[in-house]
């Protein structure tokens, strides 16, 4: 209700005493107001995480890092070359060692 009231509004204008009355009873649980502009020094300190959001590029680079991964050496062992490769490779290995 709150915040329908302020898109209609705009900002700048401000709360009734009505509104602002819903809304301290939504964030605290009483409905006894304290005078305009108290809020402002009395902030609760410490982070509100209402939602966590991951930035698309962050989400996207892991994502392709994970499917490079995981998808990687299947794609890589499917093509003639690339099977060639992985023999190869590994029977230097496994040369090295013994």
């Amino acid at each position: 209700m709150i915040n329908y009231a302020r898109e209609e509004r705009g900002q700048g204008v401000p709360l009734t005493d009505a509104e602002r009355r819903e809304r301290h009873y939504e964030l605290y649980g009483n409905s006894l107001l304290p005078p305009r502009g108290t809020g402002l020094r009395n902030q609760i300190s410490g982070p509100r995480i209402t939602g966590v959001e991951i930035p698309t590029p962050v989400f996207a680079g892991g994502l392709g890092f994970l499917i490079g991964m995981i998808l990687g050496p299947a794609l890589i062992a499917s093509t003639d070359a690339g099977s060639r490769w992985l023999r190869k490779t590994a029977e230097s290995k496994f040369a090295a060692r013994a």
